[in-house]
């Protein structure tokens, strides 16, 4: 796809500090682009923030992308960085947003129970149980 085509995801830079490229930029040089970069059906990057970086810089014309279909964008780009190495304000930065993300799903309080449907209905949820169900993985750089 055409690397001109593709936008970032506007939260990721509320999310992700910006990190030094130039191992990225290297290994794109030598090896090429080992891993797709994952994107909306609307070309908006979900996974591979870096790489589109690092491709825009080495002035690529075009780059092998994934498309995936996503109910919550923004949990999809934190569940997609999950492995990545991350400083601890990257981190705090994932764990507010992801919590605000979730209370959309999960709810808050009394009202939590009756906005949910199916077998989630009878289930107590909160929200420190439906983070921890995330595994949110703490790497400190």
């Amino acid at each position: 796809m055409k690397v001109s085509e593709l936008t970032g995801h506007p939260e990721n830079s509320k999310i992700y500090q910006d990190t030094d490229l130039t191992d990225l930029k290297n290994s794109l040089s030598i090896y090429g682009q080992l891993e797709p970069i994952v994107i909306t059906k609307s070309k908006r990057i979900i996974s591979g923030h870096r790489r589109f970086a690092a491709i825009k810089s080495l002035e690529w014309d075009e780059c092998d992308i994934r498309y995936i279909e996503t109910d919550n964008e923004i949990i999809s780009l934190i569940e997609h960085n999950r492995h990545r190495q991350k400083t601890t304000q990257d981190i705090l930065n994932e764990s507010r947003i992801l919590e605000k993300e979730l209370r959309k799903t999960v709810g808050r309080g009394r009202s939590a129970t009756k906005n949910r449907v199916g077998e989630e209905k009878s289930k107590r949820m909160t929200m420190a149980s439906e983070i921890a169900q995330k595994e949110v993985c703490f790497q400190w750089k």
